[in-house]
């Protein structure tokens, strides 16, 4: 019965061991592990530590002058780009507290142009899947805790400019 045990434990330990180091994965994620794509997600961690800290200035510098916001609505009388960021997003900080933001990293697609240098003309998109919690007040003044689960797309694109990724869309 030892050995039984014994043996059943080795082969387990086997197959745990192959699957780990056969998945290269970057850990915790599901997306393969290079320089390019760690760099892509320590931009959009980066963003996430943001918004969790409501750092407005972090953010603005995060995103693209390209930067659109539709708020997932069909009307276009809610869009607003990154001229408007500042304002927008201050205007919802004031009225959020405690924010935390998980994500949970699931693909990270790089397009670049085949006669590219580098970054250059370059966009990324970054499926992730989204834990977060935020408190507002009521319409009586009281806080109120709400829980979000969700799947988005957040695109990056790279600006030769500031020689950074920046945020095009889905925040």
């Amino acid at each position: 019965m030892l050995a039984r045990t014994a043996l059943l434990a080795a082969t387990a330990a086997l197959a745990l061991g192959a699957c780990s180091s056969r998945s290269g994965n970057i850990p915790g994620t599901r997306v393969p592990d290079s320089q390019a794509n760690r760099d892509l997600i320590d931009v959009v961690e980066a963003y996430r530590l943001a918004l969790e800290n409501q750092n407005v200035n972090d953010l603005a510098r995060m995103t693209s002058r390209r930067y659109w916001e539709d708020n997932g609505s069909a009307a276009g009388g809610d869009d607003w780009g990154h001229s408007k960021f500042d304002g927008e997003v201050r205007a919802r900080f004031l009225k959020s507290s405690d924010i935390r933001y998980s994500l949970r990293y699931m693909n990270v697609e790089r397009r670049c142009p085949k006669s590219g240098n580098g970054n250059e003309g370059c966009i990324a998109l970054i499926d992730v899947l989204i834990d977060a919690s935020f408190t507002t007040n009521d319409a009586r003044g009281e806080p109120m805790r709400h829980d979000m689960r969700d799947q988005n797309q957040i695109v990056l694109e790279w600006d030769k400019q500031d020689n950074s990724w920046k945020i095009v869309a889905g925040m």
